[in-house]
């Protein structure tokens, strides 16, 4: 539900959803459900133009997700990061490590998304 609402702009309500997801699953102990709760509220802040709650969720998300060995989700939350990197250094450094992953689990679009942001920032 809450994807559809923030995919429907209203960025408020997914706010409200994911953040009420992600007590759900802290409560519970579901690490998995956590860390794509705090993935989408991480997506959410970014598009309201909120960078740093976005980066906290993001960073959360990106713990669990390397912890329960979720490569995709990583890859997501490291490319949500780059976006949101304020140098290109690290943005470089975030898009080449999600590319790598995307290409090991053959998501072929997504990784044409990281090269193309790689491209854009001189790479």
């Amino acid at each position: 539900m809450a994807s559809r609402m923030w995919s429907g702009c209203r960025t408020a309500e997914a706010r409200d959803a994911f953040t009420r997801a992600a007590s759900v699953h802290r409560e519970l102990g579901n690490q998995g459900g956590l860390a794509f709760a705090l993935r989408g509220l991480g997506d959410t802040e970014c598009a309201d133009g909120r960078p740093a709650e976005a980066r906290a969720a993001y960073e959360e998300a990106r713990g669990i997700f390397e912890r329960i060995g979720n490569r995709r989700g990583l890859a997501a939350v490291l490319r949500g990061l780059a976006d949101l990197a304020p140098h290109a250094a690290e943005a470089r450094q975030a898009y080449t490590e999600a590319l790598g992953i995307y290409e090991e689990l053959g998501a072929g679009t997504s990784a044409a998304e990281c090269r193309d942001r790689l491209a854009a920032l001189g790479e």
